[in-house]
């Protein structure tokens, strides 16, 4: 496993506030979380998507939530 999987995973499971890509890059240096949510996927974790609009910007933006293991 990865190294920004295994500190995705462990952050998911530490918090319920989910994690941006914004928060990934800031805190890992992940600039591919869509990819690391995939490959968390395929390692059976069940991860919740939603969409969010930035209060700043407008702009819509993810957040992934872990719900568990498969």
């Amino acid at each position: 496993m990865g190294s920004h999987r295994k500190q995705i995973i462990s952050y998911l499971q530490q918090t319920n506030g989910g994690i941006s890509s914004w928060e990934a890059i800031q805190m890992f240096r992940c600039t591919r979380l869509a990819a690391r949510i995939a490959d968390i996927k395929d390692e059976s974790y069940r991860i919740e998507t939603t969409m969010e609009t930035s209060e700043l910007t407008g702009k819509r933006f993810a957040r992934y939530f872990l719900l568990g293991e498969k």
